[in-house]
C-alpha cells in the first residue's frame, strides 16, 4: 500500500477528479499494479517506546508552558486567589518534574543501544540539534526507513 500523498499525485496525473470510494479503490489498485512498493516494516521495540516517551515529552512541556502562562497571568490580576496561585505552582513543579524524568528515560536507550548511538551522534553534530530533536527524528521515521 502506498502512502496517501503518492496515490493523490498519481491521481493527478492521470487526471481522475472523482472522489467515490469505488473510484478511489480501482485507483489505489492502477498505481499498486503500476509500482512495486516496498513492504511496510513494523518499527523495532526500542523505537516505538522512544515514540511513545518524545510524544508524552512533548505533550508535557506543552502543558508546563500553558501553566506556566496561567501562573504569571494570575499573579498580574488585580485580585488573586493564594490557593489557585498554589495549586498551579504545584502543577509547574509536577510539569517541570515529569519532563525531567521522560528525558532520563529517552537517555537510557539512546546511550546503550550502539547503532541509535551512532545515529543520534550523525545528527547532532549539526549546531541547534540536541539529543531529544534527533531521538525524536530517529524514532518518528523509524530509523530513516520511513
Amino acid at each position: 500500500m502506498a502512502p496517501a500523498n503518492r496515490i493523490k499525485r498519481h491521481a493527478g496525473s492521470l487526471n481522475v477528479k472523482t472522489g467515490t470510494d469505488k473510484a478511489d479503490a480501482a485507483l489505489i489498485a492502477d498505481f499498486d499494479l503500476e509500482r512495486s512498493m516496498p513492504a511496510w516494516q513494523p518499527a523495532s521495540l526500542t523505537y516505538r517506546e522512544l515514540r511513545d516517551l518524545c510524544r508524552e515529552l512533548s505533550s508535557v512541556k506543552k502543558d508546563l508552558v500553558r501553566a506556566k502562562c496561567q501562573l504569571y497571568a494570575m499573579e498580574h490580576l488585580h485580585h488573586r486567589n493564594a490557593s489557585v496561585t498554589a495549586l498551579k505552582t504545584g502543577q509547574i513543579e509536577f510539569y517541570a518534574q515529569a519532563a525531567e524524568e521522560i528525558e532520563a528515560e529517552i537517555r537510557k536507550p539512546a546511550g546503550e543501544d550502539r547503532e541509535l548511538k551512532e545515529k543520534i551522534d550523525r545528527i547532532t553534530k549539526v549546531k541547534g540539534l540536541g539529543l531529544i530533536t534527533a531521538v525524536t527524528v530517529l524514532c518518528e521515521t523509524n530509523g530513516f526507513r520511513l
